[in-house]
């Protein structure tokens, strides 16, 4: 229909160019959230490593670190995406998160 099309796209512009108000940031958070979900990180590196939530304009928020031989189950929402990096701030992957449960393994 093209009548909801052109409602879509008016409302994702809106989000983007008005992104500095609080109503319209929780619009954008909650359509880019999935099912309440959980990834299990498992460092089987011989080195910590460290996971970040990265949002939707691409900055990184730390979760902690995990030492080597140990794992971290950690809460999320389907659709989050998580960068994993070794000490030296080198990327060891990414990784989106499902509308279920997920292990991922270093």
């Amino acid at each position: 229909d093209a009548d909801a099309k052109s409602l879509t796209e008016i409302e994702k512009t809106s989000v983007a160019t008005n992104s500095s108000q609080p109503e319209m940031r929780e619009r954008r958070t909650r359509a880019a959230s999935g099912a309440d979900s959980s990834i299990t990180f498992e460092n089987r590196s011989k080195g910590d490593i460290e996971i970040f939530w990265i949002s939707d304009d691409g900055t990184k928020q730390s979760y902690g670190k995990i030492e080597a031989g140990q794992s971290r189950d950690q809460h999320t929402f389907g659709g989050h995406r998580w960068q994993i990096v070794n000490v030296k701030g080198e990327s060891l992957g990414e990784v989106t998160a499902g509308d279920s449960h997920l292990n991922y393994v270093v």
